[in-house]
């Protein structure tokens, strides 16, 4: 799953050490760094310069790159699967050839964090990239015209999500040709350490824990789910007239920025989920991707991403994706794509029990990690993902105080209703006990 990764060290002993290490080319100086690499940019350090009074008195630190998964494939390319163990193995096998110690992997704090997963779809590769338009509500962009399959977006100032035709990538500029053709990778890069963090990762060592992998499979499969895809061949002699109008009206990119900037912030939400109900079987792409990631972390040695209960989404049957492990079993979780395979490897490890709201009892994983109660951050996913829980919320805690407020301010004032609700709860509870009005057990 690790990809381009970025470390950063500030030990001087490490960095005089990597300064003299032999074979590297360097290929670019300047005012402030000095940079070496091999194997292209799959490996290289950028030493950042020191000045006293105008002169160079040595490097403050070194930024060392390394592409675990090209590694793997000794520089060739990244179109097939690393394991978590291979990923250990590639990065150890890095990490000696540098001759950096166990003993030093703290030293080295991660940065940059690329991550990602191919699989195979049934889907024609060039179609599903061409439907993929929008995470959230950002669009994704070709950003090089000789690569139409290829397709980024700018997610946040501290995350890219990136969607492309991996197979083609390798057949026609890698000269991998063993790699399927129809090979599609989904693949996320953090840009700053503090979103790093969330998955638990702070230096080198935390590379090799297992949690970080299972952190990260399920991380992938849940930004999935915020993928839009626009699905340009539907079979429209299924389809009502009002049903055909209604797509084609929502068939365009151009049609769906419109629902973006419009006034009313929770429209682009409901028309896409009327969108892909309306298109019934024909939204079969989203989740042919999404088992199919399923199936490959599952392969992994980790369990299945489950999704979260939502009220907004109808239950449906759900059937065993066919393997030989025995230890599979359906689960009874409200699923996000209806016809999606969600199962569960009982011998793998499962994901982390969901944080809720001690108030609401809901979902808050998407909080800080000291989060007790739903807060604007909460809120406003609630919004976009389950409008219907989302309106449930901002009638159950309203108050005179919310008259008139938008967006942040209404969020900050109905996080604040449910903690006092919860205090006050609990305030009259030890109450009660005090005066003997309550059992104790």
């Amino acid at each position: 799953m690790y990809d381009n990764s970025k470390l950063n060290c500030t030990d001087q002993q490490l960095i005089q050490r990597l300064r003299n290490f032999p074979n590297m080319k360097q290929v670019e100086t300047n005012n402030t760094t000095d940079s070496f690499q091999i194997f292209g940019n799959h490996l290289r350090m950028d030493f950042r310069k020191s000045f006293e009074n105008g002169r160079f008195v040595g490097y403050h630190n070194v930024y060392l790159s390394i592409s675990p998964h090209y590694h793997f494939n000794r520089y060739k390319h990244n179109g097939n699967d690393l394991t978590p163990e291979n990923a250990r193995k590639s990065i150890l096998d890095i990490c000696r050839y540098l001759e950096i110690k166990e003993s030093e992997f703290d030293l080295f704090k991660v940065v940059n964090l690329e991550f990602g997963l191919n699989i195979i779809p049934k889907t024609d590769i060039k179609k599903l990239v061409n439907g993929i338009e929008f995470y959230k509500k950002t669009p994704f962009i070709v950003k090089n015209p000789k690569e139409p399959f290829s397709k980024i977006t700018d997610a946040t100032k501290q995350k890219n999500v990136k969607a492309y035709a991996k197979g083609i990538q390798c057949h026609e500029k890698l000269n991998a040709p063993e790699i399927d053709i129809n090979t599609f990778r989904f693949e996320v890069k953090n840009k700053k350490s503090f979103a790093i963090r969330k998955h638990g990762i702070d230096t080198l060592n935390d590379l090799f824990k297992d949690e970080v992998f299972t952190r990260l499979a399920h991380a992938l499969v849940k930004e999935w789910q915020l993928i839009h895809i626009i699905n340009l061949e539907p079979n429209f002699a299924t389809y009502t007239r009002e049903d055909l109008k209604f797509i084609k009206q929502h068939s365009t990119v151009n049609d769906w920025l419109k629902i973006i900037n419009d006034e009313n912030r929770n429209k682009f939400q409901r028309e896409k989920q009327k969108y892909f109900k309306t298109l019934q079987g024909d939204d079969k792409i989203r989740e042919e991707v999404f088992n199919l990631m399923n199936e490959k972390i599952m392969s992994f040695g980790i369990g299945a991403y489950l999704p979260q209960k939502s009220e907004n989404v109808k239950t449906s049957s759900t059937t065993i994706t066919k393997r030989k492990t025995k230890d599979l079993q359906i689960s009874k979780e409200v699923q996000i794509y209806p016809h999606a395979h969600v199962v569960k490897c009982t011998n793998a490890p499962t994901p982390e029990q969901p944080r809720k709201c001690l108030m609401t009892n809901i979902n808050i994983t998407m909080q800080k990690d000291e989060s007790k109660f739903i807060y604007t951050t909460g809120l406003n996913y609630y919004r976009e993902h389950d409008p219907n829980l989302y309106e449930k919320l901002l009638r159950d805690f309203w108050s005179d105080d919310c008259r008139g407020k938008k967006d942040d301010d209404l969020h900050k004032i109905i996080s604040h209703n449910v903690r006092n609700r919860y205090n006050n709860n609990r305030y009259r509870i030890d109450k009660n006990i005090l005066v003997g009005q309550l059992p104790l057990f």
